[in-house]
């Protein structure tokens, strides 16, 4: 795991000093990669590209970024893992290509000589962010982006030229940066807790979406789309054994190539049927192992006790760290870490437990992805109650009928989501509504991109099951993976979730949903994984997210929670939006906003 940047100017003079500049873009997220840096400039002043390195695979210095193909022409900047890249690079070897490091960064770059960028794409199996510079094609530059939105990136573009980087943070380095707050971004980060792709606070400022990547060739840039999910073209295995252990076969794959590494490897687990399931997989795969548990003692949210009970049960050695010993300071430094506002309250126990993990390890597993995969977050009976009623199609013009009609808030919160179930998903933290916004600027931003989200998901599925899932996968990858990325690469921590596998989801899309749920119990696929060391007792017990205390916080330790719920008036406010309230007037006073 490492931090990237990169300047790609117009002109082919630079009126910057790009020594000074690129070494500070790189010291802003030097906790991506705290091991080495390097840098390289382009003699005629059209750019540069810097690497800050945390070392996983090839330790050596032979396998350090910004890296070249051997005639100088393509130059890659490399972030994340590309799992299982030694079979890639036995066929380029057959190919005649020499190799000069043994990791996964030059693989991708002969793989793009070689192959060119789609087919290239295709092949790739992980988590990551790169950049490609292409002398060949007068100096085309070229943004990538994971499937799952795992690894984050970050641009500019102005007159001047495209900068980019691992982090926001760093772009603001680089004086060429609009630093104009665009407050359109209010409503959405208030509706989702987190500002969703393209969108950013500063205007001119992007992220590029997951699945997607960006080329820039004479001063424009165009955003491609390479791969989605389709929910529409089901299968219908010969025997739930069969479904099983196709399902069983790729999952294994997935735990097994995210167990290569030359550094040490740990495990988080909650006791959750999640991060069971990977803890029993890795435990096969590998005997010594350790995990870390969060807990939160004489809290519903202590994951401790299932945690203990799955360790002892697996034989693996597991540590405790207590997050009840959070306190504001700890929230102020999250809060000033953040490059956007952003306020999932889990990141908060997510940053403690890596931090307890970094002495012992440089890479952890999660059971990210689970529910999102699976529908685990969907209530069941409720969506199949008003599937049967209304056709989709009727409920669908509802839908639009309320965001267009009752923006004055007449129709409560809590009927708005009886009438129309999609509003449930999309509103799933029960965050703020497009109605509650009384400007009409953050109105009309709410409304526009919100029947956008609501019409991306309709083309593909006309089943109501397949609609939440379609969203909770967009959800996990613009919030979920963010939250992973912030906590864990704060400490210099890379995060691996074989669950989020894009093979996987790629299977359990094409299933129709009698396949996840057993007598109104979901995850199947995950718990018969389970069942030959665990009861269907431990399986289908009560559902935990991993959260905090939030509301014995604001009755003690902080307070203001409460104030500032007490101040707002709505049918429907509570203390989770009391928590993204004060995230982002925390975030625009940090930022000097």
């Amino acid at each position: 795991m490492c931090g990237i940047v990169g300047i790609k100017y117009k002109n082919k003079k630079a009126v910057y000093n790009d020594c000074n500049i690129l070494p500070e873009m790189i010291s802003r997220i030097i906790h991506r990669g705290p091991d080495a840096q390097d840098y390289w400039y382009d003699k005629n002043g059209r750019g540069c590209l810097g690497f800050a390195r945390l070392s996983i695979i090839d330790l050596s210095s032979r396998a350090m970024q910004p890296m070249w193909n051997a005639d100088n022409t393509i130059a890659i900047t490399f972030n994340g893992e590309f799992y299982a890249f030694q079979k890639e690079r036995q066929k380029l070897q057959k190919r005649g290509i020499k190799f000069r490091s043994n990791g996964d960064a030059e693989v991708v770059l002969y793989m793009y000589q070689e192959y060119g960028l789609e087919k290239t794409l295709f092949l790739l199996r992980g988590m990551y962010a790169f950049a490609i510079w292409d002398k060949r094609y007068n100096d085309k530059i070229i943004l990538v982006r994971d499937r799952m939105g795992q690894k984050p990136l970050y641009y500019q573009v102005s007159q001047e030229g495209l900068i980019w980087a691992s982090e926001l943070k760093a772009l603001k380095a680089h004086p060429v940066f609009n630093n104009v707050i665009d407050d359109s971004f209010v409503p959405l980060f208030m509706m989702f807790a987190h500002i969703p792709p393209p969108y950013t606070p500063y205007k001119d400022t992007y992220k590029i979406p997951p699945a997607s990547y960006a080329v820039y060739e004479d001063g424009n840039l165009d955003i491609r789309s390479y791969w989605s999910l389709d929910y529409r073209n089901k299968f219908k295995p010969d025997s739930l054994k069969e479904l099983q252990d196709q399902f069983k076969a790729i999952l294994d794959d997935a735990v097994s190539i995210r167990l290569q590494s030359d550094v040490p490897i740990g495990l988080f687990l909650s006791g959750g049927v999640d991060s069971t399931c990977i803890a029993q997989e890795v435990k096969k795969q590998k005997s010594n192992i350790k995990a870390f548990v969060a807990g939160f003692k004489g809290s519903v949210c202590d994951e401790t006790e299932n945690a203990e009970f799955v360790a002892d049960k697996l034989g693996i050695d597991l540590v405790k760290t207590d997050i009840n010993q959070t306190t504001l300071t700890d929230i102020d430094k999250l809060i000033s870490h953040l490059d956007e506002p952003f306020s999932d309250i889990a990141t908060l126990p997510l940053m403690k437990i890596s931090k307890a993990a970094k002495p012992h390890f440089t890479v952890v597993l999660t059971g990210d992805g689970g529910d999102e995969q699976q529908g685990g977050y969907i209530n069941y009976e409720l969506p199949e109650m008003f599937s049967s009623l209304l056709p989709f199609n009727l409920r669908y013009l509802i839908y639009r009928v309320i965001f267009n009609k009752f923006v004055n808030n007449k129709i409560k919160y809590g009927m708005r989501k009886r009438l129309v179930p999609e509003m449930k998903v999309i509103n799933s933290l029960e965050v703020f509504h497009v109605t509650d916004f009384e400007l009409k600027r953050y109105k009309d931003t709410a409304l526009e991109y919100i029947l956008s989200l609501d019409a991306r998901h309709r083309k593909k599925t006309d089943n109501l099951f397949d609609y939440f899932l379609s969203y909770q996968h967009e959800y996990m990858t613009n919030c979920f993976s963010a939250k992973t990325d912030i906590a864990t690469m704060y400490h210099s921590l890379e995060a691996r979730s074989p669950l989020m596998d894009h093979k996987l989801f790629e299977f359990t899309s094409g299933l129709k949903k009698e396949y996840f749920y057993e007598n109104f119990k979901g995850k199947q696929l995950l718990k018969n994984v389970l069942k030959e060391n665990f009861s269907n007792q431990f399986l289908n017990s009560k559902k935990r997210g991993f959260s905090v205390p939030l509301m014995d916080w604001a009755d003690s330790r902080f307070k203001f929670l409460k104030e500032i719920k007490n101040n707002i008036k709505s049918d429907h406010f509570n203390y989770k939006m009391a928590w993204s309230s004060y995230v982002l007037d925390s975030y625009l006073k940090v930022n000097r906003i």
